[in-house]
């Protein structure tokens, strides 16, 4: 059995590199030109490494931590953007592992292996002043987040939100159409111009309560998000 996991790790870690060769013969021009690097985030799709953290009982790779980060590498060595938009991709959804509760990370796991989302943020803590409203049984989102790398690109936004009655930091993965969402064009960062990484704002967005992360109404703040605290994690992707 470790012996096929071992063989698997370095056929995702050969796929990467051959991945990386293609993206290296136009990345400097990309990275020039700035906007969103589409027709290598489609080979990125194409290729399943997406789904790579995902369990294979919800239809993924089920791999481990060690390939992905030699995955991200190796693509770096081809392209850093792509490389960046990635390697959130992972953090992404591990952390919707870590905070979800069962029925989210099943959905969100399988939904994610099925259609190979790739998940962006919109959750950087230098500027913490997202803020969710109650709303009836749901909520509402409003602010504006300055760094956000994958938002524009990729199928989900995960967004950090401060719960404004209770105080506390709220996770949730939400569409990149979701009406209220806004994308700008404001991100020119030279070897970087191509991670979809500029300012999103949040104009009254509807949060559904399921799309929290965990129990939306627990005054415990999370303590297992690699963005905001350290480690403490008993549980993994």
């Amino acid at each position: 059995m470790v012996v096929a996991a071992s063989r698997q790790s370095k056929e995702y870690i050969t796929l990467a590199s051959v991945i990386a060769e293609e993206f290296t013969q136009t990345a400097v021009e990309r990275d020039i030109k700035g906007g969103t690097p589409t027709e290598q985030l489609h080979r990125l799709r194409e290729s399943g490494l997406l789904k790579l953290l995902v369990p294979q009982e919800y239809g993924g790779f089920g791999s481990d931590w060690v390939t992905a980060l030699q995955v991200v590498r190796e693509i770096a060595k081809g392209d850093g953007s792509l490389a960046q938009l990635i390697g959130y991709h992972y953090v992404n959804l591990a952390n919707t592992g870590l905070l979800g509760r069962p029925e989210q990370i099943a959905k969100y796991y399988t939904e994610t292996a099925r259609n190979n989302w790739l998940w962006g943020d919109s959750v950087n803590p230098r500027d913490p002043n997202l803020t969710l409203t109650p709303d009836g049984e749901n909520f509402r989102l409003n602010g504006t987040k300055n760094f956000s790398t994958g938002a524009r690109s990729g199928d989900i936004v995960v967004i950090a939100a401060i719960r404004e009655d209770l105080g506390k930091i709220l996770f949730a993965p939400l569409p990149k159409n979701r009406e209220g969402i806004v994308f700008n064009d404001d991100w020119d960062y030279i070897g970087q111009r191509q991670t979809d990484s500029g300012s999103v704002e949040f104009h009254n967005v509807l949060v559904y309560r399921d799309e929290v992360l965990g129990n939306p109404d627990s005054t415990a703040h999370p303590n297992c998000v690699c963005q905001f605290l350290p480690g403490n994690c008993t549980r993994s992707i």
